[in-house]
């Protein structure tokens, strides 16, 4: 079987060059535009011709060689013909190079571009330098291929940045970048390293659909405006750590397939992770959300970790699934927790974590242990039609209102330790044997709530044992057990029933 040839190239839409043309293989020839006044493009003017057109150009001159192919000499000639001598810098006005090939490096690094400059179609088949570059007005490099590395850090985009298509073969280089208006890299693709670490977005910001096929690394980048990430594919490690995102974020149906991590992110306005796939680890410890939260749907194929993360407002997991770990230890939930019909697999450990508002695990699944030691609710705890699989003990646990395990289903022997204001087991499914349908021994449900009274010290059972694995953890986290004590003196002091629970639960 034979591969068909490949389609002729179509003619430009400009006036071109046609050098080296050929009626069967090559109708079009060289598809360069021809310098002003003459019927050639640069590559291919005569000497005489060339170095006249170049005497004739100033610091920012306006210069139009689409379709062009340069050779690093012919690019450096046309560069220090356009060199500011008070700036010793390039100097474009409008600059088109649409459809151009750069054979060699291209170096405009620290090149001012004060017109709109157009590199769309062009391929840099070696090293492109723009680092340090200003550009003034728009940037436009839709469909641009970059076969070596690309290097724009520390560059200044004063306009639109447009990356639509593009293509980056070897690692892209943006660091310190400050982008000013709208930034699109929409359904780019970064065959290599992109590094964005400490870039400056103040417009809106679009990665929707691009492909990072290595590291992506964002660390410290702020970005002022909305950024959209939806359907994006990390393939490699993706880092957001310590970036900041003043407003909407949109990381919806993006897959990670790589470790993810956002640990020490802010996000001030509404970041959506909903339907979000992480392959790997994710990682969000000390991230801060001012905003509401959207996890809903998402899947964690690896670990989450969410270790001492704040949420201002609502936290949604709703429909989440946790293949891994799903660590919540100490993290602070000031608005809605929601997990509800989320799926975990493995351990879910919200030790020491801070429910400010209602949480609700309204048919969640809890297929490993789940661990809420010094777990503290404000507000109601809801695990209607929760079920547990794995978990034999649970608390203690502070609420100051309701908890409610009503229609919950616990598989295996389970013990409760629950200081709360009113406790609901209405329906609660306990573990049975098969063959009598009869309670199995060993589930034990301790509560204390606002009728109870003050346990006696010889019904106080002692300190109940760890389970494997957690005293290292909550050491890890900096949470100590209190020593068991000698009974308190009585006092006529008047204490409330948040306060019995919270004692009570004392070994």
């Amino acid at each position: 079987m034979t591969t068909p040839p490949h389609p002729a190239p179509s003619a430009p839409s400009w006036p071109y060059c046609g050098h080296g043309a050929e009626d069967a293989t090559n109708p079009v020839g060289c598809p360069g535009i021809h310098v002003p006044g003459q019927t050639a493009c640069l590559a291919h003017l005569n000497s005489a011709d060339r170095d006249a057109y170049l005497t004739g150009l100033t610091p920012g001159t306006d210069i139009d060689h689409r379709g062009t192919r340069f050779t690093a000499p012919l690019l450096n000639a046309l560069l220090q013909a356009l060199r500011d001598p008070t700036t010793g810098k390039p100097h474009f006005g409008t600059a088109r190079f649409e459809g151009a090939e750069f054979a060699e490096e291209a170096g405009f690094h620290r090149a001012r571009f004060s017109g709109t400059s157009q590199f769309g179609g062009a391929r840099f088949s070696s090293t492109a330098r723009f680092g340090g570059a200003h550009f003034t007005h728009d940037a436009r490099f839709e469909g641009t291929q970059f076969a070596g590395t690309a290097w724009f850090d520390g560059a200044r985009f004063c306009g639109g940045a447009l990356f639509r298509h593009a293509q980056f073969a070897e690692a892209a280089w943006f660091g310190g970048v400050r982008f000013a208006g709208a930034a699109r890299f929409g359904e780019t693709w970064f065959r290599d390293d992109a590094r964005f670490g400490g870039a400056h977005f103040l417009g809106s910001v679009g990665f929707a659909s691009a492909r990072f096929s290595s590291t992506a690394w964002f660390e410290g980048a702020q970005f002022a405006a909305d950024a959209r990430f939806e359907g994006a594919l990390f393939s490699g490690t993706a880092g957001f750590g310590g970036a900041r995102f003043t407003d909407d974020v949109w990381f919806g149906g993006t897959r990670f397939a790589g470790s993810a991590g956002f640990g020490g992110a802010r996000f001030r306005g509404t970041a959506r992770f909903g339907r979000a796939d992480f392959s790997e680890e994710a990682r969000f410890e000390g991230a801060r959300f001012a905003d509401t939260a959207w996890f809903d749907g998402a899947r964690f194929a690896g670990d989450a970790r969410f270790h001492r993360t704040q949420f201002a407002d609502d936290a949604r997991f709703g429909g989440a699934r946790f293949s891994g770990v799903a660590g919540f230890d100490l993290a602070q939930f000031h608005g809605g927790a929601l997990f509800s019909q989320a799926q975990f697999t493995d351990v879910a450990r919200f030790d020491a974590a801070l429910f400010s508002g209602t949480a609700r695990f309204e048919g969640t699944q809890f297929s490993g242990d789940a661990w809420f030691h010094l777990a503290q609710f404000s507000g109601d705890a809801l695990f209607p039609q929760a079920r547990f699989t794995a978990m034999s003990w649970l608390g203690p646990v502070v609420c100051a209102k309701t908890v409610d395990l009503s229609g919950a289903l616990f598989e295996v022997p389970v013990t409760l330790e629950i200081a709360a204001r009113e406790v609901r087991c209405e329906r609660t499914r306990w573990p049975t044997k098969r063959a009598r349908r009869r309670p199995c021994p060993g589930s034990r449900l301790t509560v204390w709530t606002s009728g109870s009274g003050w346990p006696s010290s010889e019904r106080r059972r002692p300190g109940r044992p760890w389970r494997a694995g957690q005293r290292e953890r909550l050491e890890q986290l900096g949470i100590t057990r209190p020593e068991p004590k000698e009974p308190a003196k009585a006092s006529m002091a008047p204490v409330s029933a948040f306060e019995r629970g919270v004692a009570a639960m004392s070994p």
